[in-house]
Parts: structure tokens; sequence; C-alpha cells
């Protein structure tokens, strides 16, 4: 009982140095601006055509290869100094033996990643109304983008920075596309977090800069030359890729990942991953950066 409480403490020390830091206030800030730029256009095609468009358009978010570097930025900008977080970091080591701090932080990444997962989907959502449709359908608009974008951008000037996945669209209903997108990016980023942990634990704080920024550079490269690599191996060895819905292979046809294989892999390389550090950290002198 007293190492769940020492547990706690710790993870609620370390949210609440993260959720009222600058750093916070300005991932934040620009995640917000990202999906207004994003999504804010649907308000425009929704007031021409006088119907609402779905609250529910979070499952394109990251439909354009430009924003999974944007994205991977600000995941590493946010978990960029996992494990050792806190300011006081030596006082707090001392104060709780290594395996109850290691426990905290690996809580804490899968924290943050739930928040600010959900953070994108309320700014998507904030960023249509007062023209969502709460509904579990799709709706016109999305239906039409989907299906004949070009009717709609032939007759209205809007600015959109994704595009409709007509199969998800197809495949999964609002709700359910929202939910496994959210669980996608939820495992994503916790899965860089670990990576940039163990790479600081076992080698450097610039090695976990490298090590990540090269996964977040590779989905940019998956989404341009998955399909001219062999056997579509990019699309397999790119997990950032797998952030969004957009990047698997929704109808399991072997060309990509599935969401099913996307999710075991996620969890599984992210416990090997913090299994590994754990010896280091447990057993041996550590360099804080």
């Amino acid at each position: 009982m007293h190492s769940i409480k020492q547990i706690w403490g710790l993870l609620s020390y370390s949210l609440h140095t993260l959720f009222f830091s600058k750093k916070f206030a300005v991932f934040l800030l620009v995640a917000f601006l990202f999906s207004v730029c994003t999504f804010g256009g649907l308000n425009d095609i929704s007031r021409f055509y006088g119907v609402k468009t779905s609250a529910y358009v979070f499952p394109f978010f990251i439909s354009n290869p430009s924003m999974l570097l944007i994205l991977g930025a600000l995941v590493i900008y946010l978990f960029f100094d996992v494990p050792f977080t806190e300011r006081d970091i030596f006082s707090v080591m001392i104060r709780v033996n290594r395996c109850i701090y290691y426990i905290a932080k690996i809580m804490y990444i899968f924290v943050v990643s739930v928040v600010t997962a959900a953070f994108f989907i309320l700014a998507s959502v904030l960023s249509v109304l007062p023209n969502a449709d709460f509904s579990n359908q799709w709706g016109k608009i999305i239906n039409t983008l989907a299906s004949s974008p070009q009717t709609i951008f032939a007759h209205v000037n809007a600015n959109i920075g994704f595009g409709v996945n007509n199969m998800i669209v197809q495949h999964y209903t609002p709700l359910a596309a929202t939910a496994l997108s959210f669980l996608l990016m939820v495992l994503v980023m916790f899965f860089i977090g670990i990576v940039i942990m163990f790479c600081r634990i076992m080698v450097s704080g610039n090695a976990a800069y490298i090590v990540s920024g090269f996964f977040v550079s590779l989905s940019y490269f998956a989404a341009f030359l998955g399909n001219l690599s062999f056997h579509g191996i990019l699309y397999f060895i790119s997990p950032f890729s797998w952030i969004s819905l957009n990047g698997l292979d929704i109808y399991s046809s072997g060309q990509a990942p599935n969401p099913i294989q996307a999710i075991r892999t996620l969890i599984c390389a992210a416990a090997v991953l913090a299994c590994i550090a754990f010896l280091k950290f447990y057993k041996h002198d550590l360099n804080i950066e």
C-alpha cells in the first residue's frame, strides 16, 4: 500500500509539473492551431450548403504526410525529458527507490498520451463548432468529400488541410472510427515516449532525439514510397505511420499492417523496450542529462 501511495504521489507530482509548465501550454496552443487549420474550412462548407458537418472528423486528422512531421515534432517536444522530468530530480530519487520511480514514469507517459490524444479530439470538435453534428452518421459533407470532393470545391472556396479516406467512411461509423483512432494515437505516442526513455537511459539524450526523429521521418517516407518499397515493407517498419487509420490496411489485404496488428505490435514493442531499460535503470549508474 505504501508503494502504491508513493507511485501515485510521484505520478501526480510529475503530471502537475508538466500540466502547469510553459512547455505544455505551448504544446496545447500549437496543437489547437494545428487542428483549426486542418478542420476550420469545414465551417465554410457547412455555411455554404446550410447543413451541419460531422463532429467526429478526428479520424481524418493525419491524412497529409506533412502532418506526420508536425505531429511527430510535437510528440518529441512533449516527451524529450522523460524519464527525468522534474527539475529537482535528485531530491525526488532520494525519497523513492528506483523501481517505484520507474513505474511512475511509465504511468506518466501513458497518462500524458491519453490526455493529449483526448485534447486533439476536443480540438477537432471545437474547430467545427457551431456547425457540428453529433449524431453517429457521417453526414452529407463528409460523404461527399469522401466520394467526390471536386463537386464541393467547384462551388466553395474552402481551405481544409485533410482528405477524407473513403475506406474509413465505408468501414466504420463515426464513433467507432474516432475511438479506434484515439487508441492508435495513444499507443503510438506511448511508444515514442518509451523509445525516448529507453534511449536516454541506455545511451544519451542525443540518441533519444536521433532515434525518435528517425521513426517520425520514416513515416513521412513511408507515406510517399510505401507502395514502391519491397512488398510495402516501409509500412510495416514505420510505427509512427500507425498513428492514424490512414496508415493502416483496414481491409487486411496484406499491403500494410491492419489495426489489430498495429495495436499488438505497439504494445509488445513498448513492453520489451521498457523492460530492457528497467534493467539498466535499476542496477546501474545513470547519466542524467
